[in-house]
């Protein structure tokens, strides 16, 4: 199926029925699984099967509703369908990224999950939260990042997980592309496929350090001109337990 986009009718639609769901899970107490009802679902459903509320995005490829293990693998089938288009022309297409969204509903709303805020089902273009998108931000680390987004991704489709959120957040660091690589050869278990405990936070030698340090390197040194291995040999002791083995 390609891609399609809401109009204006669609997508209002749309963000109505989320927002009687939400509405339901508040009414009961927060219960993601009493709130979404069976009613809610079959609304979901017929949403679902319907094209007379969207269009189709030109030169976008196929996409198919299969269940990704991670948000990783959403993205890189995002980015492959959506590779034929620029990223100006799509990256505040909320009408697209929501329409993604019922797309993809049955795989990033999930009973068991821990949140159902609005804006990781409807695109805010606030910067602040834009990333909170659960559609839009695997198509973004992925296409920005390439395979160094699986640090940030290497959770269900319906998770954000914690590196995530600290490290998209700032914008200095998020442009900033060879820290990403920097992190990924630091943080992530390539055995296990997900990030190594405690090291989105404080702890000595993990991301919030990490970020002092570059943030002092960045008065000393020319960043965009290095490499990162050359960057990595600079950290001091207090990061050699993350450092690659050479």
């Amino acid at each position: 199926m390609k891609i399609r986009r809401f109009t204006k009718q669609g997508h209002d639609e749309f963000k109505s029925l989320y927002r009687e769901l939400a509405q339901s899970i508040e009414n009961k107490n927060g219960n993601i699984k009493n709130g979404y009802t069976a009613n809610l679902k079959q609304k979901i459903k017929d949403m679902q099967g319907r094209k007379d509320n969207s269009v189709e995005v030109e030169r976008s490829q196929d996409i198919s509703n299969i269940n990704f293990s991670t948000s990783y693998e959403l993205g890189v089938h995002l980015k492959e369908a959506l590779k034929d288009l620029s990223y100006t022309d799509i990256q505040a297409d909320s009408e697209m990224w929501d329409w993604l969204s019922l797309y993809y509903f049955n795989i990033i709303f999930f009973e068991k999950m821990r949140g159902y805020s609005e804006m990781r089902y409807i695109l805010n273009q606030d910067w602040k939260f834009k990333f909170r998108h659960l559609i839009r931000t695997p198509w973004f680390c992925v296409q920005y990042y390439g395979k160094y987004s699986k640090l940030l991704l290497c959770g269900k489709p319906f998770e954000s997980i914690d590196w995530l959120e600290q490290y998209i957040k700032n914008r200095e660091i998020r442009e900033f592309t060879t820290l990403m690589k920097i992190c990924y050869e630091m943080y992530f278990d390539k055995k296990n496929d997900k990030y190594k405990p405690g090291t989105s936070k404080g702890k000595p030698g993990g991301l919030f350090r990490l970020r002092d340090k570059i943030n002092q390197f960045f008065r000393v040194y020319d960043l965009w001109h290095m490499d990162a291995k050359e960057i990595i040999d600079l950290l001091p002791k207090e990061f050699n337990q993350y450092k690659p083995k050479k």
